[in-house]
């Protein structure tokens, strides 16, 4: 994949208002710097058990967007559901006065697996156990600097049920997670200079080279019209 490609560690956990470590995971992701889109390479794999990593390819967008973040419609990953989803342009912000562009997508309740319990603990007569099916549903809602790409703030509303009979019955996680405020303004400090540079590389600085050789251009050919700096002109061609 040559020097453009990334490859990102993560470590995430959930903690309950009760100190109780929950879901727990490590990741390892490979991207191409500029697109953000994943690539196939360097054993890329995620760990919900601590020494059982389980290999992955992802797909999409992962950790960032592109650079020069458009204003349309990108496919996101979505790690629970492990498959991408289209992320939506919702409009455009300003976090600590930095311009960013907003993005959401929603998945709606999606089975991603099912567990055994006992038909009373679902609120159901009779004895024994059933199958019952494992829901997951995500708003998940990004505000993204649009010349390095970086996500600067991160928000996501889970809402994880256990259905029976096509209802929910037991509500495992119900949760908004995302970035706190301390970490918003870090990211805003850190990456604000460095989309002014990337913009004036982009823009202002392709524009003045452009307008610098036009002028060296003309100033060539009028060079070149004058019999007594024929010579110098050919020597500087």
């Amino acid at each position: 994949q040559g020097g453009n490609a990334v490859v990102w560690y993560s470590k995430s956990s959930t903690k309950s208002s009760d100190g109780v470590v929950r879901p727990r995971s490590t990741d390892k992701v490979a991207f191409n710097a500029t697109t953000g889109e994943a690539i196939d390479c360097c054993g890329t794999y995620e760990e919900t058990e601590e020494g059982q990593p389980e290999e992955i390819t992802y797909e999409g967008l992962l950790v960032k967007f592109p650079f020069n973040t458009q204003k349309q419609t990108y496919d996101f990953w979505d790690g629970n559901l492990r498959k991408t989803f289209p992320i939506k342009y919702l409009g455009t912000e300003e976090i600590e006065g930095l311009t960013v562009y907003k993005f959401e997508h929603v998945i709606e309740p999606t089975q991603y697996a099912t567990i055994e319990l006992p038909l009373s603990l679902l609120g159901e007569a009779g004895e024994g156990n059933v199958e019952a099916p494992r829901f997951y549903s995500n708003t998940r809602t990004l505000w993204v600097e649009p010349e390095t790409g970086v996500i600067i703030k991160r928000n996501e509303a889970q809402d994880n049920t256990i259905n029976y009979n096509d209802e929910p019955k037991l509500t495992t996680t119900k949760v908004s997670i995302g970035y706190d405020d301390v970490t918003v303004k870090e990211n805003v400090d850190k990456y604000a200079p460095l989309a002014s540079g990337l913009k004036l590389a982009r823009t202002t600085l392709p524009i003045g080279f452009g307008l610098l050789g036009l002028l060296a251009l003309i100033g060539g050919a009028f060079l070149a019209r004058r019999p007594e700096a024929e010579p110098a002109a050919e020597s500087a061609a």
